[in-house]
């Protein structure tokens, strides 16, 4: 019968600004993702969170430093301050379920205040392997100013039990980093952090956080929400929906990128996926956050898609062929066109540029073969 092989292609849709997906192998390394169970007391019982800092009543979860704070709707009744949805910092649904922590990010008033989450893995990460770390924040309601700098570190040494200071969060290099210029002042929703790394060997020890020192980080005023309690000049970030997997990537290695092509690209109502492989069998387009949205059999080398109910955003069209190989791929704008990146593993090859952006072929490392033979989205 023979192995399935998947070639992953990115599209942009309307006022996308580019992303990637990545396969999910196994189960979620993050011990109580969304903060849900709380941890056993000494008389037996769960506790409910009653005041600040008590971010270690959720189990498995405890401060790295400083004292993050705990909501969940068990508050609701007895201590409303620290339920859920509202609370002494205004009004938000959880992710996920009815529980999340707040992390401080920010102080007009004191310079670099910080407070990271703490959790210890189960097993250490595998050495070079690859993993996909994700989590959600939303800036609280009673907070006025905005920053940038949310992250999450996986780290060999104990930070929590070592007594890591900011100043050693911030000369650190979290394998998850907010863009700079991406300034997290959404107070209505949820916005998700996430990216992959290829693990050193031995990470056991998440923390979460902001990383940046103030004067090196995107801080900014803004508006004041209806739903805020108290209004403090501090950012802050409620924190849920924790995910970690080992990651194989998306794409296809060893295929020729030149066999698809989808256009047009970005698109509104429809596009057309083309392949020169006669043996392509099933198409699915996939948002960002892994949700299929489109599936699709492939009748014929061509297939016409309507996208007119999607949202705008990023989107990976996945076509399944039947030939047996294996690929990882991903696809990025430098303004123009859409090209090919693979994961190399094992070998170094040499450097190339598109504009001013270079990549190097570094195994482990995302990189890009030239665009002559790995052009496509173009109209």
């Amino acid at each position: 019968m023979g192995f399935l092989r998947s070639a992953l292609v990115g599209i942009f849709l309307l006022l996308s600004s580019g992303g990637v997906l990545h396969a999910q192998i196994g189960e979620n390394l993050i011990q109580n993702w969304s903060f849900e169970t709380r941890r056993i007391n000494n008389q037996g019982d769960t506790s409910c969170p009653s005041s600040a800092g008590q971010v270690f009543f959720s189990k498995y979860w405890n401060q790295a430093f400083g004292s993050p704070d705990y909501f969940n709707a068990c508050s609701n009744e007895t201590y409303p301050n620290y339920g859920v949805p509202w609370n002494a910092i205004g009004f938000q649904e959880a992710y996920d379920g009815n529980a999340y922590v707040l992390v401080g990010c920010y102080s007009a008033s004191t310079v670099d205040l910080r407070e990271f989450l703490f959790q210890e893995l189960e097993e250490p990460l595998a050495a070079g392997r690859q993993y996909r770390l994700d989590f959600r924040v939303s800036l609280a309601d009673s907070f006025n100013f905005a920053i940038s700098s949310m992250g999450a570190l996986l780290s060999i040494e104990n930070t929590r039990d070592e007594q890591w200071q900011p100043e050693d969060f911030f000369a650190s290099s979290p394998q998850v980093l907010n863009p700079w210029e991406n300034l997290l002042d959404d107070k209505e929703g949820w916005t998700l952090i996430s990216d992959t790394f290829i693990a050193q060997g031995g990470e056991k020890y998440l923390s979460i956080g902001c990383f940046r020192r103030d004067a090196e980080d995107n801080i900014q005023r803004v508006s004041s929400h209806p739903h805020g309690i108290y209004y403090w000049e501090e950012s802050g970030y409620r924190v849920d929906g924790v995910e970690l997997y080992e990651d194989r990537g998306i794409g296809i290695e060893e295929a020729d990128a030149s066999n698809l092509s989808i256009y047009p690209n970005p698109a509104n109502d429809i596009i057309t996926i083309a392949t020169t492989d006669k043996h392509a069998k099933a198409l699915e387009v996939v948002d960002l956050a892994g949700r299929m949205v489109v599936s699709t059999v492939m009748a014929s080398v061509k297939e016409v898609v309507s996208i007119g109910h999607l949202p705008s955003g990023v989107y990976v069209v996945a076509i399944t062929f039947g030939d047996g190989s294996i690929a990882r791929q991903r696809c990025f704008s430098d303004g123009a066109s859409f090209r090919t990146c693979v994961v190399v593993f094992g070998r170094k090859l040499e450097k190339w540029q598109i504009g001013n952006v270079e990549a190097e072929d570094v195994p482990g490392k995302w990189t890009c073969y030239p665009p002559t033979s790995t052009v496509f989205g173009l109209i």
